[in-house]
Parts: C-alpha cells; structure tokens; sequence
C-alpha cells in the first residue's frame, strides 16, 4: 500500500504507538492469510476510511486527527462484519476486553474470532 494508506514506518519498520495497534496488524494479517477474506476488501475498506477522516479534517479543521491504526482496525471490523466472522455487537460487547465472543454468528466462522481492544 502507498501513499494515505502506506504503513507508518521508520527506517524501514513498522511502527507501532500501543500494542493495541500491534495487535490489530497481526489480526489483519493473520486472518488474510488464513483466507477469511481478500487483502484488497481490506485495503478498499482502508482507504475509504482515510477518505472519510481526510474530507472530515478538511471541512472541520477542528476536528481532532484520528491515527492510522484507529482507522486500520475500522476496515478490519467492517471487514470481519462483510464475512459474517462476527457481529456488530459481538465487536461492542465487553470493549475494552481481550476475551474472544464465544459464539460464532450463523453461517460464519466455527473458530471465535479474537478480540482487538478499542483505543481509549
């Protein structure tokens, strides 16, 4: 990915704030490769988020920035919503938690899917 949706980096490595965010990533990532979904439904979903919080900043200069993982872990539940691995309130319920649902939403997943706790 280049450009708004480029990993944060220095000098060639990832950078990462919280470990919230760290978390988050390897999710992304893990859940792809296990072909739960396609990278670029990731990456679309990404990009539309950053366009989102772009246009936003732009029309209300006040509004406070929001970082690239608050928006990398946005795609990701939009994402795992799309693929029916979970369900909106299952991403509500006990935030702030690590403890995965334990049960999966019809015609999803059999395997919980692990939970990423919400920035504060």
């Amino acid at each position: 990915m280049a450009g708004d949706t480029a990993l944060p980096r220095k000098s060639g490595e990832l950078v990462f704030h919280d470990a919230w965010e760290r978390r988050a990533f390897a999710l992304a990532v893990a859940l792809c490769e296990q072909g739960q979904y396609q990278w670029d439904e990731f990456r679309d979903h990404l990009i539309a988020e950053i366009g989102v919080a772009d246009k936003t900043q732009a029309d209300k200069p006040d509004t406070p920035m929001t970082g690239y993982y608050e928006h990398w872990l946005a795609s990701l539940e939009k994402v795992l919503i799309e693929k029916g691995l979970c369900t909106q309130d299952q991403l509500r319920v006990g935030e702030g938690e690590e403890t995965p649902p334990q049960t999966p939403p019809s015609g999803g997943s059999q395997r919980p899917v692990p939970r990423v706790p919400r920035p504060i």
